[in-house]
């Protein structure tokens, strides 16, 4: 073989890239942004039209409407890292509520985790008792 005979030595591709590569798009595999990107893409038509409802109305809770957006971006076609900045939080609280959804639908998004929030003044047997009072007694 001439040395002008040999065929063109193309590099070695990076090992990350090359299993990246060889992984089938939306792969259920944890660490795979396409993964996360892909688990939502479209919504309902109602499910579209609650979730706005939510984001507008004055007494939704700032953590579910916040949830609300994130699922909006992501299915209006944004990349995690964009609804991340454009909201101002960590890019794993998006694939978070982006996976909770398509997972658990509307409902999921107001779970509220144990523990949050202000804790009650009264107990709920206390408060038992002064409806209880109230309606048997004449003031």
């Amino acid at each position: 073989m001439n040395p002008g005979d040999r065929e063109p030595v193309t590099p070695p591709v990076p090992d990350a890239v090359s299993r990246a590569s060889r992984r089938p798009p939306g792969s259920d595999c944890p660490w795979s942004a396409l993964a996360h990107e892909q688990s939502l893409t479209s919504l309902s038509p109602t499910d579209e039209q609650q979730l706005k409802a939510w984001v507008a109305a004055y007494g939704t809770p700032q953590q579910v409407a916040l949830r609300c957006k994130i699922v909006l971006g992501a299915a209006g076609g944004q990349p995690d890292a964009a609804i991340a900045e454009e909201l101002s939080v960590n890019r794993k609280t998006v694939m978070l509520w982006r996976n909770r959804f398509a997972e658990q639908g509307l409902n999921g998004l107001w779970e509220i985790a144990p523990g949050r929030g202000r804790k009650p003044t009264y107990s709920q047997e206390t408060v038992a008792d002064i409806v209880k009072a109230t309606l048997e007694r004449k003031p």
